[in-house]
């Protein structure tokens, strides 16, 4: 049985999100959110510990994260239209 880690309460929402290292060029979709990270789908993945610019497309604007974990799917699922998951933590104000 998996323990769970987090302290407050997931909301399960989609919204797109544009993100990146410098530019927020690449594009993926909340599946959950918390007040202080998310959990990104995208076709792009980043490793643990990469930070990232995201601006989120409810009008909320999210100056960086920090990628906690990083999960890859193989290649046939990308193609067949499965995205990676990473899961990201707020830095800053």
């Amino acid at each position: 049985m998996q323990t769970q880690r987090r302290l407050e309460p997931r909301e399960v929402r989609r919204v797109r999100v544009r993100f990146g290292t410098e530019d927020t060029h690449f594009m993926g979709y909340t599946r959950d959110m918390t007040p202080h990270g998310l959990r990104l789908d995208s076709r792009k993945l980043f490793r643990p510990g990469t930070r990232l610019r995201l601006t989120l497309d409810d009008g909320r604007h999210v100056r960086q994260a920090r990628v906690v974990w990083a999960k890859q799917l193989p290649v046939q699922l990308i193609h067949a239209g499965y995205f990676h998951s990473m899961g990201l933590l707020y830095e800053g104000g």
